[in-house]
């Protein structure tokens, strides 16, 4: 029986350079060749994957918004040899919640963004301010910052992100990202958002606090477990590649569980594999151990 495989996308397929190894790209191409299927399982936004690294490879869906969006890429039986995107799974914070949250985001001086199936709807001042909010706090070079700027040129050109205007209260939202300039500010907020929410810091100062919300229901494990259901498979015959404490439901429920060797002790104390440097070509050598390749 063929093995579903999902694979964490930062510190996972990409290490430091941010290039897809290319032994690595050589055995997920191989790998599908041989039957078994390859998922992204990510906290990214779809559009995010899609316009991104999912346009290097033919995979075969995407777990998105750390499982808060779920879409598989079938054959498009009108238009032999297409590939279409079918939504399998949507997740969608309660309206009620959402409209309590930007009031009190608002009130506090704190930026946020939405993460959705269409892309991720930010106002463009608040991109702004986030891109500053970096170069400031790691003191980025010249270089750096042109990178940055033009990262952020090109998501809104690519359509990852759209104007926060064209949100409206129909469109679900699995995932919210939240910049506070301010923390004092946001500390009050955090027993409210407790109850409804995990946590997933990207950073945090004495001053400045940013991250993203994910429903407490949310898990990259749901997602794998929408993809097993849509295929009418069990968890048995899965693989999952991560690296970080977000995947620990992944590894928990996935048949097999590679992570990397430097991982968090609570995920390398799950896991039954290892793989070394993403960049040295670390998950080619791993799926070639396992007999995936």
């Amino acid at each position: 029986m063929p093995y579903t495989i999902y694979y964490d996308l930062d510190g996972t397929l990409l290490g430091r350079s941010r290039i897809l190894h290319p032994d690595t790209k050589a055995a997920l191409q191989r790998t599908r060749e041989n039957g078994n299927r390859i998922f992204m399982c990510s906290g990214r936004s779809p559009k995010y994957l899609l316009k991104g690294i999912c346009k290097e490879l033919d995979f075969d869906g995407i777990v998105a918004c750390a499982g808060g969006y779920v879409s598989i890429f079938e054959e498009d039986p009108a238009r032999p040899g297409l590939r279409v995107e079918r939504r399998i799974f949507e997740n969608r914070i309660d309206t009620g919640l959402l409209q309590t949250i930007m009031e009190a985001f608002e009130r506090a001086g704190i930026l946020y963004e939405f993460e959705t199936g269409n892309g991720i709807y930010v106002k463009p001042e608040t991109d702004q301010s986030f891109d500053d909010l970096l170069i400031r706090l790691f003191r980025s070079s010249e270089k750096e910052i042109r990178q940055r700027r033009e990262e952020s040129r090109s998501d809104w050109e690519n359509g990852i992100n759209i104007d926060f205007r064209e949100w409206n209260i129909d469109i679900p939202v699995p995932k919210l990202i939240f910049i506070a300039p301010d923390r004092a500010a946001f500390e009050p907020l955090i027993p409210m958002l407790e109850q409804h929410f995990k946590f997933n810091y990207f950073f945090r100062t004495e001053d400045v606090a940013t991250g993203e919300l994910i429903p407490i229901e949310c898990t990259k494990k749901r997602g794998m477990e929408a993809v097993a259901a849509y295929y009418g498979e069990t968890m048995e015959h899965t693989v999952g590649f991560g690296d970080s404490m977000n995947d620990l439901e992944m590894i928990e429920a996935a048949g097999i569980g590679v992570v990397f060797e430097h991982a968090p002790k609570a995920l390398l104390d799950t896991a039954s594999h290892t793989f070394i440097d993403p960049d040295q070509g670390g998950i080619a050598r791993a799926m070639r151990e396992l007999g995936l390749d």
